[in-house]
């Protein structure tokens, strides 16, 4: 008897982490799923470290003036932004903010990483362009294959309007340093290889 038991809560344990893991690789991101909508270009924006689990990195397009947010990330997370094509400024914020500019043609997919790294009191985040080279890669392909979408990425506005004035005051601060990089410097941080 107390071996039956045994193997009864091994099978429901089994079963368990069986449909743990379906449910895991049916939301896995592919290759194919990321396609512009028509006259736009889609950005993906993923953020592969798991580091600094606990702070999420806060990604807005400021193209246009505004903090116009994109979405939240979280470790092995992505979001996907359709955006009209052209010149754009994207900005994330953690502890800090930091910058990436983007060439966009209608039609493309682009990818950018919210890489993390040590703030003094929580973590610190830069957006990194994907090269061609990268996408190529079996790196990035695992970094893709293990990302799932940010749920709820409606949830990013009322969060954003809520802290805009230290969303603002963290752009004013560091955007200066943006700008005061060499050309070769902002030229790695522009976002143009398309898939």
């Amino acid at each position: 008897m107390y071996n039956t038991r045994i193997m009864n809560i091994a099978l429901w344990v089994g079963l368990g982490l069986q449909l743990t893991l379906w449910g895991q690789v049916s939301d896995a991101a592919e290759m194919d799923q990321f396609q512009a909508e028509p006259g736009k270009a889609l950005v993906v924006f993923t953020r592969s470290s798991r580091y600094g689990g606990a702070i999420r990195s806060s990604i807005f397009d400021i193209t246009s003036g505004d903090n116009e947010v994109v979405g939240i990330l979280k470790p092995n997370r992505y979001l996907a932004y359709q955006t009209e094509p052209g010149d754009k400024m994207f900005m994330v914020i953690g502890e800090n903010a930091d910058f990436m500019a983007a060439k966009l043609e209608a039609g493309q997919v682009y990818f950018a990483n919210a890489n993390v790294r040590i703030g003094s009191w929580k973590a610190r985040f830069s957006l990194v362009p994907y090269t061609s080279s990268d996408i190529q890669g079996e790196k990035f392909a695992n970094i893709i294959s293990r990302a799932k979408p940010v749920k709820n990425p409606d949830k990013a506005g009322p969060w954003a309007e809520k802290h805009a004035a230290s969303i603002q005051k963290k752009r004013d601060k560091y955007y200066p340093k943006w700008v005061a990089k060499s050309e070769q410097d902002k030229l790695g941080r522009t976002l143009a290889d398309a898939r």
